[in-house]
């Protein structure tokens, strides 16, 4: 229910879960806000927490790769680039498997890789894709 919400769409049972557990990224905050404050001056951490709440790595610092991900083409990532980056990342352990799979994204294209994570970004505040 914390996901999804209640029936009713008022998330109430969601919302008292959250208050809580401070220590979880709660409904409308954006995983870059949340992760930078949680891991203050951490950039290795920060963008692994970004990338766990934006579903490209998993709670084992493991790279996602089930996910069709060529369906973000208009978001601003390129499929191939991302495999590439990925099978590069998982070269790396813990954080350092974000960091890698960022700046290989941001090495072939810094601002399609950027234009993708803002999307990721919107995304991660709601748990909800942005309607066409």
């Amino acid at each position: 229910k914390a996901f999804w919400g209640d029936p009713k769409g008022a998330r109430e049972e969601a919302k008292q879960w959250y208050k809580d557990h401070p220590d979880k990224k709660n409904i409308g905050v954006k995983a870059s806000d949340f992760c930078a404050k949680k891991f203050t001056g951490n950039k290795c951490e920060i963008v692994d927490c970004k990338y766990y709440y934006y579903r490209l790595v998993d709670s084992a610092h493991k790279v996602i790769n089930i996910r069709n991900m060529n369906v973000y083409a208009d978001k601003g990532l390129n499929d191939s680039n991302y495999k590439a980056c990925q099978k590069e990342a998982s070269k790396y352990k813990g954080c350092e498997v974000s960091k890698a799979l960022k700046d290989c994204m941001e090495e072939k294209d810094k601002a399609s890789w950027g234009k993708f994570e803002a999307f990721l970004d919107d995304v991660s505040a709601d748990n909800e894709y942005p309607k066409a």
